[in-house]
């Protein structure tokens, strides 16, 4: 299984450089840490609480995530070198990178039936978001939960400098 993972993570790396990605660790997601502080922090701090279809209260709880992640066995951890100069610039990036998520599942999605990506933060896959407004999401399909809200303990699966202009995202594979 992993001989064929690495043309996947190639494939993935690839297309990956394109939106800065600077690495790929494979971590086991029986070995996750959760904690519902995550999960408070976005309901009492993140101002895209109860706004965007990717955070809480629209994601499936921290219970049930956890079940979720402990029934995978192998789950990759990307980082992507951050260097922007201002908000929109931020958000210009982080569209590219969820898009590129979704197009990393697409290419594990053969082998791996299973592959869902997790976006670092709320959704941006639009230029407005509909959902803020309407409570309609035209690319609800597209939409993956934000790490923050489903309570990960991202350091249990990497030790996380956030000193660094780094994002971080998670692609559970099977």
């Amino acid at each position: 299984m992993r001989k064929n993972l690495r043309h996947f993570l190639d494939k993935i790396l690839t297309e990956g450089k394109r939106v800065s990605i600077d690495s790929i660790r494979i971590f086991n997601p029986k070995k996750v840490k959760f904690s519902i502080r995550n999960a408070f922090k976005c309901q009492f701090g993140c101002p895209m609480y109860n706004k965007r279809l990717s955070c809480p209260p629209f994601i499936p709880s921290y219970t049930e995530f956890k079940e979720l992640f402990k029934s995978y066995r192998l789950g990759l951890l990307i980082s992507f070198n951050l260097e922007v100069n201002n908000e929109k610039e931020f958000v210009l990036k982080k569209r590219e990178i969820e898009e590129f998520l979704l197009i990393s599942e697409k290419i594990l999605l053969p082998q791996f039936h299973f592959a869902f990506s997790l976006f670092p933060g709320s959704c941006e896959l639009c230029e407005v978001c509909e959902f803020e407004k309407s409570r309609k999401c035209p690319k609800r399909e597209k939409v993956r939960p934000s790490i923050s809200g489903t309570g990960i303990d991202i350091n249990s699966v990497h030790e996380i400098n956030f000193k660094e202009n780094a994002l971080y995202s998670i692609i559970l594979v099977f």
